[in-house]
């Protein structure tokens, strides 16, 4: 298995196909095995690289998560691009992963040409959102129970307790995730989502509210579909994606 060392920690990532470099970021609790699917879909037209944040998945464990959760990661992903000497990228996320693709492409405009970003919320934390998923976690169904131990395995209790108390925290500080720094974005960016989401209040408020900063955006909601799009209704997601890519 594929690692990188990281502020020294060993990152475990996942490299599979060719072509264009498509960077696969996954959304906060999940991890590149729970994204299995994506990565064979998407690999069959580029080269897949889909990291485990450092704590999650195969990569080694952290005491605590960084509060700049999705800024932190963007920096890695930067460093994991270096790593494999890969520029010009498609930086593709979902709800938390979205947030670092457009991190990502602040951070290394150059490394960037594209970002698809899926059911994110808005600029800032939304308290009773992130509120919400806290205590849901708490009663999860065994459903999303063994998703999480599949995603992260044996110890995946812990790391939901450390994502849990990094969006509580996130929640108290009330910072931009971008820093303020949304106008900054230039390449094309699709910004995607559910209007029946559940796990982001006014979705379509939030969403757009990112989408006004950046100058080459474009943005399609579906009417239907949970929290994320892409794998609630995968299919239009993956169809409209594609067309997005093959415009640029």
């Amino acid at each position: 298995m594929p690692y990188f060392d990281y502020k020294g920690k060993k990152v475990h990532f996942v490299d599979k196909g060719q072509g264009d470099t498509l960077l696969l970021l996954p959304g906060n609790t999940s991890s590149s095995l729970i994204h299995s699917a994506d990565i064979d879909y998407f690999a069959t037209g580029f080269r897949v690289v889909c990291p485990d944040y450092p704590g999650y998945g195969k990569s080694e464990r952290v005491e605590k998560l960084a509060v700049d959760f999705w800024w932190s990661n963007a920096e890695l992903c930067k460093e994991l691009l270096s790593f494999l000497e890969q520029e010009n990228c498609i930086a593709l996320g979902s709800s938390g992963g979205g947030i670092i693709a457009l991190n990502l492409a602040i951070i290394a405009p150059a490394l960037v040409r594209a970002v698809v970003a899926d059911s994110i919320t808005g600029e800032f934390a939304n308290g009773k959102d992130f509120e919400r998923q806290v205590q849901m976690r708490k009663n999860a169904p065994d459903e999303l129970r063994t998703f999480w131990q599949m995603a992260h395995g044996e110890d995946w209790e812990r790391i939901i307790e450390l994502d849990s108390q990094l969006l509580i925290e996130a929640s108290m500080r009330q910072e931009s995730f971008y820093r303020g720094r949304l106008k900054e974005i230039n390449c094309p960016v699709l910004l995607t989502g559910s209007l029946s989401d559940d796990a982001i209040s006014d979705v379509e408020v939030n969403i757009c509210s990112v989408a006004r900063q950046i100058t080459n955006s474009k943005t399609i909601f579906f009417p239907t579909g949970g929290h994320p799009l892409m794998w609630s209704r995968p299919e239009d997601f993956r169809e409209n994606v594609m067309q997005f890519l093959e415009r640029i």
